[in-house]
């Protein structure tokens, strides 16, 4: 990279440019090389480096943490972020101690009191080895191994470089560090890498997203430098960067982290990195607790339910949002921009989207394809002569409703693919664990009452007392006659023992049951491959977790037959994690490999089931029943309606009549007629 030198760096005054590196948009995003690759600007007063042809004193970098050192005033964190090693050094924030306790008199008209007054006890003196002592280091809020990114100001120290931290929190997800490499790369062809004289700029982008909370100034913390009297754009009031709640590692609730304060402003919205606002990377929805967070009341079959509905309800929202984010994020830059960060993909293995536009990519994300082999298991039919011409059907009002949109073709789920779920497959075990454990209770507790009852029967009539002192003296006189069949009996018990069925087995009705339980309810509706005028939508899954501590899960639930290909993506945001190790990334293009899959591990019993079977090409496909969906069965239906003369006169049929025709049709027997008026407000 060419480094300025002379006038040639920037129009501007060496004190200009000073004053513009205190400014929040002046943090730049950068490798860690960059960092030890940075030039000092060689002027006394004006402490900043030359970043290419950009000045810069704060910097912005991502990766995993390799080292942590904790020392009295500080905590030093190595960063390496796959191009060189830094320590970023975090100090403490300074504890005052609490005041003393006044040694003033209180005024005469409260020390004056009545005779009758009790008089106040006497303090116990505290022995001043019971006195607490000064507090310790804090603990440290990452641990080796956790991604993080870390915003601060570069100092040279001795003969290299280091960052003093103002902010360092933990990326959101394993895809983090990836974005930001792809940013920086951007940013190296359009701005570091051009040799062009710096320019500040008039007007900086002061505007902040409606859902991005407050960055603050990012002015230097505990230091010995002064920086200028007036700083451009800089906020009247200094405020702390707000804590904000962030997956925790081992049990500790993780915060965004400030040098300056270490408390927490109620009023202050979380903090936000420095770069321009970003989008969610999901969208609002409602989280469960993560499976293996449940508590043992909670390990119903019931629960097991909702919690399959939430999965069938919520993956097809981020799979949409997950495409509409790579088609924005991609559209945004040029081809070229793809080859570098297909670079990337193939050293790291953090699992990424790929463009929906192009199917040989690797940073593709796929669609269901309209072009199959007939022969393939996973083929779409081709639509019947009938049909075939038809592209769009019309509502009465006259909106368009396509069966060739994408965006409203429904996603399908197999009973394969959700046995392959790792959330879904962990709870269903949990679940079976469970109640196995209560009906051994129940039985126990049945013995003991039986018992129970039958002793006191006996104790309340002194004959049936007698009698039984008689035959267990009976008994005990032909115990040995009666050996060999207790003998047979034993073994014919521990027969049925053996014949009880295995957990895999227990697992997989519990689904059936969860789905049966959805269908009846009219959840959920049973997608005929042979039904005429639509073609069924193709099943998709996940890949297994194949990182290194979740081998077992890969190596036990393979692929279901749609492959990889028709992936979404991760499913962290369907649940909530209070714990960093209990972050699951069910990822359908590759491994994640900073992420902990403890929570996604497979049951005890479950490591002997062996293989799942391979998914028959007649498997049955359940799709969500929504709206739009059945907005469209609605519009098929009143359209066949009026071609056979009837609501031609205007007149408009009725729910109930519209769910008499759906009965008729096992897959939407079970609508009700609230869903059916629902849907009917669309048209």
């Amino acid at each position: 990279m060419e480094q300025p030198s002379g006038s040639k760096a920037s129009v501007h005054t060496p004190q200009e440019l000073y004053a513009w590196t205190f400014h929040k948009d002046a943090v730049a995003p950068c490798f860690v090389k960059d960092v030890f690759a940075m030039t000092a600007s060689g002027i006394k007063d004006a402490d900043f480096f030359w970043l290419g042809y950009t000045p810069c004193r704060s910097v912005h970098i991502a990766g995993m943490v390799v080292g942590v050192q904790v020392y009295e005033k500080r905590t030093v964190y190595t960063v390496d972020d796959g191009t060189a090693v830094i320590d970023c050094t975090l100090r403490h924030a300074v504890v005052k101690p609490p005041p003393p306790p006044s040694k003033t008199r209180p005024p005469a008209s409260i020390s004056r009191r009545t005779d009758d007054a009790p008089s106040p006890p006497k303090k116990r003196k505290v022995e001043s080895s019971m006195v607490a002592g000064p507090p310790g280091p804090p603990e440290p809020i990452a641990d080796v191994g956790a991604l993080v990114e870390v915003v601060g100001r570069v100092a040279a120290r001795y003969e290299t470089k280091e960052v003093v931290v103002d902010r360092l929190e933990h990326c959101e997800s394993a895809n983090a560090e990836i974005r930001h490499w792809a940013r920086v790369i951007d940013i190296h062809r359009a701005k570091y890498s051009q040799a062009v004289p710096f320019v500040i700029p008039t007007h900086p982008p002061t505007s902040r997203a409606s859902n991005a909370s407050p960055v603050r100034s990012y002015v230097a913390g505990p230091s010995n430098d002064s920086g200028p009297s007036t700083l451009p754009e800089t906020p009247r009031k200094r405020r702390n960067i707000a804590d904000h709640p962030l997956p925790s590692v081992n049990g500790r609730n993780r915060r965004a982290v400030s040098p300056a304060s270490s408390t927490v402003d109620g009023s202050e919205a979380s903090s936000a990195p420095s770069s321009p606002a970003k989008s969610p990377t999901h969208p609002q929805i409602i989280k469960l607790r993560h499976p293996s967070r449940l508590h043992s009341r909670d390990l119903t079959s019931n629960t097991f339910r909702i919690y399959l509905k939430h999965y069938m309800d919520n993956v097809p929202i981020l799979a949409a949002a997950a495409a509409m984010t790579s088609m924005n994020r991609f559209d945004n830059n040029g081809g070229d921009y793809r080859d570098e960060v297909t670079s990337i993909h193939d050293t790291l293995t953090t699992p990424t989207k790929k463009r929906p536009f192009s199917k040989t990519h690797p940073l593709d994300t796929p669609r269901l394809s309209r072009f199959h082999d007939i022969g393939e298991a996973n083929t779409t039919p081709t639509p019947t002569q009938k049909s075939k011409g038809k592209q769009k059907e019309q509502a009465p009002n006259g909106v368009d409703i396509s069966e060739e949109d994408d965006t409203s073709t429904p996603f399908g789920f197999t009973l394969s693919h959700l046995r392959r779920v790792p959330e879904l497959a962990l709870l269903a075990g949990r679940v079976v664990r469970a109640e196995t454990r209560r009906r051994a209770r129940e039985a126990r507790e049945k013995e003991k009452a039986a018992a129970h009852s039958q002793f006191s029967q006996q104790a309340s009539n002194p004959y049936m007392l007698s009698a039984a002192a008689a035959s267990a003296s009976g008994s005990a006189s032909s115990s040995a006659a009666k050996g060999r069949s207790v003998k047979v009996d034993k073994g014919k018990e521990g027969e049925k023992k053996k014949k009880e069925d295995p957990p895999r087995v227990k697992k997989r009705r519990l689904f059936v049951w969860a789905l049966v339980r959805l269908y009846e309810e009219g959840a959920i509706v049973l997608w005929d491959a042979e039904a005429p005028k639509r073609a069924p939508p193709a099943p998709w899954s996940f890949s297994a977790i194949k990182n290194s501590s979740a081998s077992a899960l890969s190596n036990d639930h393979g692929n279901d037959d749609g492959g990889a290909e028709n992936g979404v993506g991760e499913t962290s945001a369907l649940w909530k994690s209070t714990s960093g190790n209990t972050s699951v990334f069910s990822s359908a293009s590759g491994s994640t490999a900073s992420t902990s899959a403890s929570a996604s591990r497979l049951p005890e019993d479950d490591e002997d089931e062996g293989a799942l079977s391979d998914p028959r090409a007649d498997e049955e496909i359940y799709v969500i029943l929504t709206p739009a969906l059945l907005a469209r069965e609605i519009s098929a239906v009143l359209s066949a309606r009026r071609a056979r003369g009837r609501g031609a006169d205007g007149q408009k049929a009725s729910a109930e009549e519209v769910r008499k025709i759906l009965a008729r049709d096992s897959r939407w027997a079970r609508v009700g007629i609230w869903a059916i008026e629902e849907a009917m407000t669309l048209l």
